[in-house]
């Protein structure tokens, strides 16, 4: 979706990413694609040239089934966890503790939100996709599938185009 001044949204895909459990302080990593996928609404643009999504993170949305704290990190390259030390580049991390989250009328989904930011992204990996891990800072582990869908969404204003 494009908002003024080239921002566009990027989200995951709550059927088909994220679907499995995740215990306390585990992490699951996501290498999503930017590239307009049917399945990830995401505009070709975001995937840069050459591949190398280069922008500027501009808001994060969590959209969670369940009340859990999460952590958000986001990498430049999606071998960050197996990289010699200091050769990856950590770009930022979001916490979100359960208090954080609110439901319309108190029902339905929990909604975790932060404004304002102006993180300079890029994949150093060049291949258009955006590198997360998602990590539950819960003690209660996330569900799997249905009964514990999330869905991880951004601003971002692409950039040097």
């Amino acid at each position: 979706m494009a908002y003024g001044n080239d921002q566009y949204t990027w989200s995951t895909d709550p059927l088909t990413q994220f679907r499995g459990t995740i215990a306390q302080n585990a992490g699951v990593d996501l290498d999503l694609a930017m590239s307009g996928a049917a399945t990830v609404p995401n505009p070709t643009a975001l995937a840069g040239v050459n591949g190398d999504c280069r922008g500027s993170l501009k808001s994060l949305t969590i959209v969670s089934v369940e009340n859990l704290a999460w952590e958000l990190i986001l990498w430049e390259k999606a071998a960050h966890g197996t990289a010699v030390l200091g050769s990856v580049r950590f770009i930022g991390r979001w916490t979100f503790i359960a208090g954080d989250a609110v439901r319309v009328a108190g029902a339905g989904d929990y909604y975790y939100y932060i404004d304002g930011l102006d993180v300079p992204i890029v994949d150093a990996d060049n291949t258009g996709k955006l590198h997360l891990t998602l990590i539950n800072r819960s003690a209660a582990g996330k569900s799997a599938n249905d009964a514990g869908a999330i869905q991880v969404r951004g601003r971002i204003v692409p950039l040097g185009y």
